[in-house]
């Protein structure tokens, strides 16, 4: 009598086997921003060394640093905004050249997404560069419009309504 049943419950598999498949599953995914700020506070307290670090280059030439990060809701996505700074130069014989720096204020609005190793990722984010008094003027804004259009950054995506 256990044969039969196990015999039964191995065609019952087989069966639903066949006929299952591998689709992807897409939820959306809930943040909870206090969460987040607490692990951006943690995070930046052990590796920080005073700010987000979002760029370096190779060469130490170069960084894009956003200090003093807050995090939280912006329609659907999550934006991270704060003070920021950034330097470029030349590294040539071992020095950097060259060197321009700018600081202002950075906004980042991108799509949270959990990865295949359930790590949180942002997608598709949106960068906007603003000067020490958050207007969108100065030269930063133009010059980050031209890398992003020259680089492998993605292209900014399209406007969903009023921005703050």
């Amino acid at each position: 009598m256990p044969w039969r049943l196990l015999a039964a419950t191995l065609a019952t598999l087989a069966l639903g086997a066949a006929h299952s498949s591998a689709d992807e599953v897409r939820s959306p995914l809930s943040v909870d921003y206090e969460v987040l700020r607490v692990a951006l506070a943690r995070h930046l307290s052990q590796h920080g060394r005073g700010g987000l670090a979002l760029w370096r280059s190779a060469g130490g030439c170069g960084s894009f640093v956003l200090r003093e990060a807050t995090i939280g809701p912006a329609d659907g996505r999550v934006r991270i905004t704060g003070p920021a700074s950034a330097s470029a130069g030349v590294s040539m014989f071992g020095l950097c050249w060259a060197n321009v720096s700018w600081t202002g204020y950075a906004e980042i609005v991108a799509r949270p997404e959990l990865g295949p190793d359930w790590q949180l990722r942002f997608r598709d984010p949106d960068v906007q560069l603003y000067d020490s008094t958050r207007q969108r003027r100065g030269i930063a804004p133009r010059l980050f419009t031209v890398v992003r259009a020259r680089s492998t950054l993605p292209p900014r995506p399209p406007s969903r309504g009023s921005r703050v």
